[in-house]
């Protein structure tokens, strides 16, 4: 059974799923510099392609900021990162 996805899907959802596909060892280096990047979106993307791997510590000093974004979708898939770090 395929899963189908609309276009509407933003770019930045679409480069978490990517990102938390791809080997964590090829990854791990860029996807920390993605979170501490000044782009809120492509930050969260990383930090869930990182906790996917389980590779971000909560007390990362990027991750906090996304938790209470001003973009209400950056704050939801933040709560997901949560979600999959289990704390």
């Amino acid at each position: 059974m395929l899963y189908w996805r609309p276009k509407t899907i933003k770019w930045w959802l679409r480069l978490r799923d990517a990102l938390s596909l791809a080997p964590i060892e090829l990854t791990r280096r860029p996807l920390l510099v993605l979170l501490d990047s000044s782009n809120r979106k492509a930050a969260v993307a990383a930090a869930y392609a990182l906790a996917f791997h389980g590779q971000l510590m909560p007390s990362h000093p990027a991750f906090g900021p996304l938790l209470a974004d001003s973009d209400a979708m950056v704050c939801q898939v933040a709560w997901q990162v949560v979600s999959l770090l289990g704390e």
